[in-house]
């Protein structure tokens, strides 16, 4: 700063004087001045190409190439085996996302789902799960896996392998399934359940969705772009591949249905022991099975025979019995009915008093069950109507 009447420079001393700063101050920032170091460059060997050099050859191969939308990885690939550039993939990224010049694609918008609900149900028969998978073999080309599956405890209720996946394809497992568990495919048969399916071609045809509204069935679609929401039947399909598709290779439609069939048994058998639902009975034991747990399915099979007793045995402790052994043969919970069958058992001795007339049913019964049949017995001899929680 130079006097304006004297023409020199002031001195240091004045001039911090009069601004109130320390001399210290000013030495200080000088000396870091002087001593300042330069940025440091970037480690390793410098590159061939310069990023000036590559970025005006990623321009020139974009404005050559008849297509639009490309991204970084063909841009790459043509710059290497077509000129020759010996460049990293992630530096050709680097280059054109620092110049805008990646292709544009949409980002989803608002804040990402983290699917922390459950889509499980809590009894059977209330939403089944339905998807499709390709899968190669060697003379036969591409074929179709189309599975249903039970939210409840994730038994696969019906799958079809085939050559063409069509929506016809699609409807068979779901008609396999409607068979076993209600008997039939006649219309509204399965009235009261929901079918989870994701937005394939083969789902929201005009076929499909008539069909399984005349079964009765809900259509329940999974978002877009979440297959989350459609897990039950995902998640088996990734078993299914992990454990019998991708582990081997097959020749023939014929073999992989063979290998699907043997997979599916061993699924249902062993695969969801974790499930903590107490399974289905087997077929063969029980026939067309019905909508309620494995133990309240039993009874009501045993109810509707004849004579539920060996000779001489009381008809109902027969029938009890008979029926924790069966559960015990199937391995459920080792035949120890819960609180919520022992409540199933009292509605269907008051269905077999009706049928047999006996009064000495209850004895078998725990406390709480024994007052309940003494009211209900209290309003038979009454004449008052019975309220029964049997379906």
């Amino acid at each position: 700063m130079v006097s304006p009447a004297t023409g020199k420079v002031y001195g240091l001393q004045r001039v911090c004087r009069v601004l109130g700063v320390a001399r210290s101050t000013v030495y200080a920032r000088r000396k870091a001045a002087s001593s300042a170091k330069p940025e440091p460059a970037k480690r390793g060997p410098k590159p061939t190409v310069s990023d000036e050099a590559l970025l005006e050859a990623i321009r020139t191969d974009l404005a050559a190439s008849p297509l639009h939308g490309e991204g970084h990885r063909k841009v790459w690939a043509r710059l290497k085996f077509g000129h020759g550039m010996r460049v990293a993939r992630k530096r050709v990224l680097r280059v054109m996302r620092d110049n805008h010049l990646l292709s544009p694609r949409r980002r989803p918008q608002g804040a990402p789902n983290p699917h922390d609900g459950t889509i499980t149900t809590q009894a059977p028969n209330r939403m089944w799960g339905t998807d499709a998978a390709k899968v190669f073999t060697a003379e036969d080309g591409y074929v179709w896996i189309f599975v249903a599956v039970e939210h409840w405890n994730a038994e696969c209720m019906g799958v079809h392998v085939c050559k063409t996946g069509d929506r016809m394809a699609a409807l068979e497992p779901v008609a396999q399934a409607s068979a076993a568990q209600f008997g039939s495919v006649q219309g509204d048969s399965a009235r009261g359940l929901a079918l989870r399916m994701d937005h394939g071609s083969q789902y929201t045809s005009d076929h499909f969705q008539n069909q399984i509204k005349a079964w009765g069935i809900a259509p329940s679609f999974a978002f877009l772009q979440e297959p989350e929401t459609n897990g039950v039947a995902e998640r088996f399909i990734r078993a299914l591949k992990e454990q019998a598709v991708y582990p081997r290779t097959f020749a023939t439609l014929e073999e992989l249905r063979q290998a699907v069939a043997e997979f599916v048994q061993q699924y249902n058998r062993r695969w969801r022991i974790e499930k903590k639902r107490i399974p289905r009975a087997p077929r063969s034991a029980c026939g067309p099975r019905i909508g309620t747990s494995g133990m309240t399915m039993l009874f009501w099979k045993l109810l509707r025979e004849t004579e539920m007793g060996a000779a001489g045995e009381h008809p109902i402790k027969g029938y009890l019995g008979q029926a924790h052994q069966t559960m015990k043969e199937w391995g459920l919970h080792h035949g120890v009915p819960s609180p919520k069958t022992h409540h199933r058992m009292i509605d269907l001795l008051y269905l077999k008093e009706r049928k047999t007339g006996l009064r000495d049913g209850p004895a078998m019964l725990c406390p709480k069950n024994r007052a309940r049949y003494s009211r209900w017995q209290f309003r038979q001899e009454r004449g008052q109507p019975q309220f029964l929680s049997c379906p």
